[in-house]
């Protein structure tokens, strides 16, 4: 009986349908008929930002002719106001406020007119009168000297004003029946209903949705009277997530066509389109003092990044900077938001300067909430953290990874850096009390991820807060689940709280052995970048813990704690990474205890001496030592063969490269072979590269070695000009080679600047930055191959 009843409501929809589709079929028009439509489109990559493109549109059009069912309509077309990545666009302004193709040809369409011929069952016949826009808009473009691109303006205009372009956009106007009410099933969810429109014609419109992760949405009103469009929307939202990266991206697409006055009788109207253009991009704050400037240091911004490098730029654009300045005060904040953009770019205020005087809901970009955060704290204010990280959660959500938002790493170094070194470090109870609140307050957001952000460390601050091991044992049970917890330290500093308390040996080792297990699953997951390097690390450590657990055994612990302990690649990937570690978990270096401690019953004397190169890569002074533990170990052996054998299964091969000098010459691998050479890599725009250079060239013009040693550079990212000018400038004179935007991703070098010595026997190594290159390279060049 249900599904009887059910068919009988979709027949008589369907009949419903019909009859409406047949009602809004035709065209019903008189001469002297006139009305006027807006549209508006826009996209989206982002909910909480304006579209990056925007474009409305007014159109008034006149019956000129109504004869045998075939109308002329003339069309004007007052308003055309685009946005293009925050370009603004708009024919409102004079004619010579904005020397663009587009800006130019939106005004010449303000003051111009063409001809539509169409039929009752709305087929566009032709549009008639382009031909003079057209010799009209080419004239003005030459008078005007507008500037053209890569294609001319009478290519663009040629490519732009067509019959065809003008027929789409005047059939969207004038919708047939049989193509526009007919929606297609876009997936697998859909509903029709019913409705009327406001001013009494019937409307139809179609949802779809998919695993919420698409929606479409059509809304067509027709005027009975006339067979006008009264009111046209289409909007499409698609939130899509890529598995690998757990990289999420957004799209929202919106078409909205109204009719806003008429002299027709009867025939209303919907809501004003400006309103929403309005609101989409903020049209009337857009000419306001402060957001005039505020575009004018984005400008400045783009001009920066475009030309960096280039002698001069800082003071030219710290002088324009501020000249804004002056004109604005501290409340201004629209315009102070706009120039932390800039700032630590060039020189002046850096990002605390300026953020500091902006409150966090002005703030443009999560990244800059994080470092607000950041700053506040370093002042001892924590009674913005919620809020402050519920504003990057919440307000700035799109192109999350795996549910995390962009510059994370800000956020991460807030707490696993900032905070959690302020609780490793303090030892009075009432302050770690006051942290563990601190913390405690966060999970009031019901936030999954903000709870797995500080789970490890709430854990460690629990256990820095136990008095007895009593109270430490529960704390040995709590899973650290999620991204950027930084589980692996607080694993083994809530160990050493466990061995502080003298916890039982059961309970510790059992910790320990769990952390230790953890550590390897991860490596055998992860096969390279930071998360990989640090875990390297943190297994070095608990094997030297477990060293110290297990007397028995401590020197094959100490042998593996060895083996894992970050080597000279994973320190040249990711040293940056490490660094901060030192401050919670003591830098050893667990290869020198081990061939202190060894009594030659754990390693064989060559493993022993292999262990010794891996302290020699770091400490080259070392050779000679090394030198004399060899031969005395083998004295029939050959010891170069041993010795460069043992670095290339330690250090990363040469990869090949064939790179112009700037004097046009080809360079490749092969040049600088069975020789050592320095190498660092730079670029004009890199304020650290440019500061220490001159340490190159004094290494360069000092070459303690010329017939071994060659000194060169490979500028990267850079423009050749660039560096012929800062070369001359600067009267510096080692070799310069450009990149080729392949050998630094060969070379792995992940930091700018970065030096390396490529060794004659085919490997390279990473050299540390220090106040001078000329005695490190000398131990190098002691070495024999």
């Amino acid at each position: 009986m249900k599904l009887m009843t059910r068919f009988l409501q979709l027949l008589t929809l369907c009949v419903i349908l019909k009859t409406t589709a047949i009602q809004a079929q035709t065209l019903n028009l008189k001469k002297k008929q006139k009305f006027t439509y807006e549209t508006l489109s826009y996209s989206k990559n982002d909910p909480n930002r304006p579209p990056y493109g925007l474009n409305y549109n007014v159109y008034d059009f006149e019956v000129l002719k109504a004869d045998k069912e075939i109308y002329v309509i003339k069309v004007t077309e007052p308003v055309n106001i685009s946005v293009w990545n925050d370009v603004l666009t708009d024919s409102k302004l004079a004619l010579t406020a904005q020397k663009s193709f587009p800006a130019v040809s939106a005004k010449i369409m303000t003051t111009s007119s063409y001809l539509v011929t169409i039929d009752k069952n709305a087929n566009i016949i032709n549009i008639s009168g382009l031909e003079e826009i057209q010799s009209n808009l080419l004239k003005t473009l030459m008078d005007m000297k507008i500037p053209e691109g890569k294609e001319t303006n009478k290519a663009l205009m040629e490519s732009s004003f067509t019959e065809a372009n003008f027929k789409s956009k005047m059939q969207k106007l004038f919708p047939k029946a049989s193509v526009a009410d007919k929606d297609s099933v876009y997936a697998g969810k859909g509903e029709m209903k019913m409705g009327n429109s406001k001013n009494g014609g019937p409307v139809e419109y179609v949802t779809y949705e998919t695993l919420d992760t698409n929606t479409t949405l059509k809304n067509l009103g027709r005027a009975a009277k006339t067979g006008l469009l009264t009111n046209y929307s289409s909007t499409y939202v698609s939130k899509s997530m890529t598995v690998a990266t757990g990289d999420i991206q957004y799209y929202d697409t919106g078409e909205l066509r109204n009719l806003v006055r008429s002299n027709i009788d009867a025939l209303g109207f919907g809501d004003i389109l400006f309103d929403k253009f309005d609101k989409l991009f903020g049209y009337d704050n857009y000419y306001k003092p402060q957001h005039i400037a505020a575009r004018r240091v984005l400008a400045l911004r783009e001009k920066f990044t475009r030309n960096r490098g280039k002698l001069g730029l800082d003071e030219e654009i710290t002088k324009e900077i501020d000249s804004l300045d002056k004109f604005f005060t501290e409340t201004d904040y629209t315009y102070w938001a706009a120039r932390a953009e800039i700032a630590g770019l060039i020189g002046g205020r850096n990002y605390g300067d300026i953020i500091r005087k902006v409150p966090y809901e002005s703030l443009t970009r999560e990244f800059f909430v994080m470092l607000k955060l950041e700053e506040d704290y370093k002042q001892g204010i924590t009674s913005n953290l919620n809020s402050g990280i519920a504003l990057v959660f919440r307000k700035f959500p799109a192109l999350r990874r795996s549910g995390y938002p962009l510059n994370m790493h800000i956020l991460e170094r807030l707490v696993h850096d900032n905070i959690a070194k302020d609780i490793f470090q303090a030892n009075n109870k009432d302050y770690l009390q006051k942290m563990l609140n601190v913390i405690t307050e966060t999970e009031t957001l019901r936030l999954p991820q903000v709870d797995q952000l500080f789970r490890a460390l709430k854990t460690y601050t629990k256990a820095k807060l136990a008095t007895t091991a009593e109270e430490l044992t529960p704390l040995t049970t709590v899973e650290f689940k999620g991204l950027y917890n930084m589980q692996g330290r607080y694993r083994l500093l809530i160990y050493d709280e466990l061995v502080k308390h003298n916890a039982a040996d059961s309970i510790r080792r059992a910790y320990l052995d769990y952390a230790i297990e953890e550590y390897k699953n991860t490596l055998n997951i992860v096969k390279s970048g930071e998360q990989r390097v640090l875990t390297r690390k943190y297994l070095a450590d608990a094997y030297y813990r477990k060293s110290l657990e297990d007397k028995k055994n401590s020197l094959s612990y100490l042998s593996l704690a060895g083996d894992y302990m970050p080597d000279q690649q994973d320190k040249k990937d990711d040293n940056y990474t490490l660094e901060p570690e030192y401050v919670f978990l003591e830098k050893k270096d667990y290869n020198e205890l081990l061939v202190k401690n060894d009594t030659k019953t754990t390693l064989t004397t060559e493993q022993r001496l292999l262990k010794m190169v891996d302290l020699l890569i770091i400490e080259p002074d070392r050779y000679k030592q090394f030198k004399e533990q060899f031969t005395a170990a083998y004295p029939n052996r050959d010891f170069k063969a041993f010795f460069s054998k043992a670095l290339k299964t330690k250090l990363p091969a040469i990869p090949s490269f064939l790179l112009k000098e700037t004097s046009g010459k080809q360079i490749s691998n092969k040049d600088f072979k069975l020789q050592y050479t320095f190498i660092d890599f730079w670029g004009t725009w890199c304020g650290a590269c440019v500061s220490e250079i001159h340490l190159v060239e004094a290494l360069h013009v000092k070459n303690p070695d010329p017939n071994r040693l060659k000194v060169t550079t490979i500028a990267c990212f850079d423009k050749k000009d660039l560096v012929d000018e800062f070369m001359e400038k600067k009267k510096y004179t080692y070799q310069v080679l450009m990149s080729d935007g392949n050998v630094e991703n060969d070379f792995k070098v992940s930091h700018y600047p970065t030096k390396l010595l490529l060794l004659p026997n085919g490997v390279y190594l990473d050299i540390p930055s220090r106040n001078e290159y000329a005695g490190l390279v000398n131990q190098y060049l002691m070495w024999e191959f």
